[in-house]
């Protein structure tokens, strides 16, 4: 429709729109905001089949609500602004300080948890026994509650959407592709290999739905190179033997490769005293001696 035309520049947005609006209505029989609306009517329709076959699942029902209610809110300010509001230039004068996306603190490393004390809302976290029969609270995320004094905010409700986070959505990846996610935080799929355990059911994986393939030795060698340039660092301290080692001495495991390496054995042997508590609680990625696999 557009052929090869020679360029326009200096159009305004509303003349960009204007032309391509004229398009898709020759084309397809329909402008951009009849479009934005069909799309959400359809979600709609997905959500009615989603209540009537799920009903029982109000959690995920009202976050489906709220996503659908956020774009009818975005829809009508985008409408009544007109097609300005679409420009790059919008995003960041009329949207960037209003927009609340729920952020996540990830410490994978975790940190000790007040529960009775700490007004954050952990998503994931454990009571962890110590060798001396104490328990301690250890959390993993973090969530933050929004600032009451922030201007009219366009974000979602965090009461469904932190069933989603939790329930929904890990589980939704361990039915996709098993442990084959290279994720941020262990413990969300364990977390649900937990209960499942817990209610007495034996979960297996498929090969092609198991732990990935471990790197080579090469690839992790590389990985603790990108690190050391990140952090500007020439050595570390190998978090098995404790002692100080050079960059090119030194591999980066990630947690999981870490736990299903022999490597953990050497970890256990070493360091008997805390081997079981620190490997609870610490799911962050290990640098270590690269010749301890040798």
């Amino acid at each position: 429709e557009l052929g090869p035309k020679p360029g326009r520049f200096g159009m305004s947005t509303d003349e960009c729109a204007d032309i391509v609006d004229g398009l898709a209505r020759r084309i397809w029989g329909r402008g951009l905001w009849d479009e934005l609306e069909a799309d959400i009517e359809q979600a709609e329709r997905v959500a009615t089949t989603l209540k009537r076959e799920f009903g029982k699942l109000d959690q995920l029902c009202a976050a489906f609500d709220d996503l659908l209610e956020f774009r009818r809110h975005m829809l009508a300010e985008l409408k009544a602004e007109g097609p300005a509001a679409m420009s790059p230039r919008a995003f960041g004068a009329k949207w960037a300080d209003r927009l609340r996306p729920l952020l996540l603190h990830v410490t994978p490393g975790g940190e000790p948890w007040q529960p009775k004390e700490d007004k954050q809302v952990v998503d994931f976290g454990a009571g962890l026994m110590s060798n001396d029969g104490s328990t301690t609270a250890w959390a993993w995320t973090r969530r933050a509650e929004p600032d009451g004094d922030a201007p009219p905010a366009l974000a979602l409700n965090p009461d469904p959407w932190t069933f989603v986070l939790k329930k929904a959505a890990p589980l939704a990846k361990l039915a996709l592709a098993g442990r084959q996610h290279d994720l941020m935080l262990e413990e969300e799929l364990q977390d649900w290999l937990n209960e499942l355990a817990k209610a007495g059911v034996e979960v297996r994986f498929y090969a092609t739905f198991d732990a990935p393939t471990p790197r080579d030795r090469a690839s992790r060698c590389r990985a603790v190179r990108s690190y050391a340039e990140l952090v500007q660092r020439d050595n570390f301290i190998c978090d098995i033997t404790g002692d100080r080692i050079t960059v090119d001495q030194a591999m980066l495991v990630r947690a999981g490769e870490f736990r299903r390496s022999p490597l953990v054995a050497e970890f256990r042997r070493r360091n008997p005293d805390l081997a079981e508590l620190f490997l609870a609680r610490n799911w962050s990625d290990w640098i270590v001696r690269a010749d301890l696999l040798d």
